[in-house]
């Protein structure tokens, strides 16, 4: 009931200086954001990486990279990694394994992660083989990585860095552990206002990370084989 029918209401008519009106409509936005926050907080929580559909970047050759990292292996693979996060000087090995048919297993010191073709994804433990369903982040995330820091993850960097250009980007065809590669360099201005060149280059072959320095990692593929090691793929839950 409207207020002045004579109803002793739970709360006063007006809080502060607005209308009553506008009082319940605050109070129904308020309701609706706490759900929504709620829904934020419960939920499954977003990946920190671009969709690889969004809208191509205006430099060409940045695209040209993005367009090589969202192209889908024909072939089974094998790379391994040596990983620098710089910040404090740790160092991680890495190894990224799979096909068309058993998906990608990826493995960051004792964590591995496998992802399959029919989208269920596992965080496994190598020391103890105990896994459980889902992608842990939280495993890997003192080191600076995400599980898809060979794929996603890279795009999403090289789409950031190619808004933010501070000059021309360049491309270049380069070896990187005798599998071709496709490598670009972004100048970005730096927290003290200098000019440094971020580098990334993937395999061509592969749709791959191949190497990546940036201020806080440095990767470096340090062997490719055409073959996927099916041995990560076992003794996941049924």
């Amino acid at each position: 009931m409207p207020p002045g029918s004579g109803t002793t209401w739970p709360i006063s008519r007006k809080i502060g200086p607005y209308p009553w009106g506008v009082q319940v409509k605050t109070l129904a936005s308020l309701l609706v954001l706490a759900s929504v926050l709620t829904g934020c907080m419960t939920g499954q929580r977003p990946r920190l990486v671009d969709d690889p559909s969004a809208t191509p970047l205006t430099d060409a050759n940045a695209q040209g990279l993005v367009d090589v990292l969202t192209s889908t292996s024909p072939q089974p693979f094998t790379i391994s990694y040596d990983i620098l996060t710089k910040f404090g000087g740790q160092t991680t090995k890495a190894l990224v394994t799979g096909d068309a048919t058993h998906g990608t297993a990826v493995v960051i010191a004792a964590v591995k992660y496998v992802f399959l073709p029919d989208g269920q994804a596992f965080t496994c433990d190598t020391a103890t083989d105990r896994c459980s369903e889902g992608v842990d982040e939280t495993r890997i995330s003192d080191r600076q990585l995400t599980s898809r820091f060979f794929k996603e993850s890279a795009i999403s960097r090289v789409r950031q860095d190619a808004r933010i250009a501070a000059g021309e980007i360049t491309s270049t065809d380069e070896d990187v552990t005798g599998t071709s590669a496709s490598c670009i360099g972004v100048p970005v201005i730096d927290g003290n206002g200098a000019t440094q060149t971020k580098r990334y280059c993937a395999f061509s072959s592969y749709g791959l990370l191949a190497s990546m320095d940036t201020a806080d990692l440095l990767i470096s593929a340090t062997s490719v084989a055409s073959t996927a090691d099916l041995s990560y793929f076992e003794g996941l839950p049924q």
